[in-house]
């Protein structure tokens, strides 16, 4: 008998909390030396620690998973400029997309309170848990102001089983197109090997944000 000629069937949308694709991340910059330090930043270690599990996209924030409490030192403070509005600086911080494209950073982003934020430099060499910033999340966020996030210490540290947090603030720039982004983290514990952490911290930051900024010039 005759078949029946099947009726198109429309493709189905997934919606996931994961923010869509900015305009910023069709832009086709080049990475230059900013992949290089990303590997420096993770702090990379195939030994030590055992790896803890990845956080779930808008899980609760385990206040007792931080180093310190109440009034923090002043910790880290990194000022960059990059070449784009504080709306495309903040799309290439919180979009994973954005970043693979501009600087060629692998990332589990989920822009939400609570969710993961995720930069991954070991890819393929340390085993999870050991590959970057694992089981860090978002804290609070603005849209073009503001992004918090917890942060731990490179797998080589013990201190890494505890968090500390990081705050970027974005505003417009002095030269029109531009972002002052200023950086602050903080929240890192006493003894051990703390200072070494935030001293670590405080070099890395700098050399990681400015190269990111002159990728973003090329």
């Amino acid at each position: 008998m005759p078949r029946t000629p099947m009726t198109p069937v429309s493709p189905v949308t997934v919606t996931t909390p994961v923010t869509t694709v900015s305009p910023v991340s069709h832009r086709r910059w080049r990475p230059r030396g900013a992949l290089v330090l990303a590997s420096v930043a993770a702090g990379l270690s195939l030994g030590g620690l055992a790896p803890h599990a990845p956080s779930s996209p808008g899980t609760d924030i385990a206040a007792d998973r931080f180093a310190a409490h109440g009034r923090v030192a002043q910790g880290v403070t990194v000022q960059a400029v990059w070449p784009v509005s504080p709306d495309e600086a903040f799309d290439l911080l919180t979009d994973a997309d954005a970043l693979r494209e501009a600087f060629a950073l692998e990332a589990r982003i989920d822009l939400a309170i609570g969710g993961r934020y995720e930069f991954l430099f070991g890819t393929g060499v340390a085993p999870e848990g050991q590959q970057g910033s694992e089981t860090c999340q978002i804290l609070a966020y603005i849209p073009g102001e503001t992004l918090a996030f917890s942060w731990n210490a490179p797998p080589a540290f013990e201190e890494r089983a505890m968090h500390t947090w990081v705050v970027i603030t974005l505003a417009p720039g002095n030269d029109t197109g531009t972002t002052a982004l200023r950086l602050r983290h903080v929240g890192f514990g006493q003894g051990g090997r703390w200072s070494e952490v935030e001293h670590y911290f405080q070099t890395t930051w700098e050399r990681l944000l400015g190269a990111m900024g002159e990728d973003l010039r090329q």
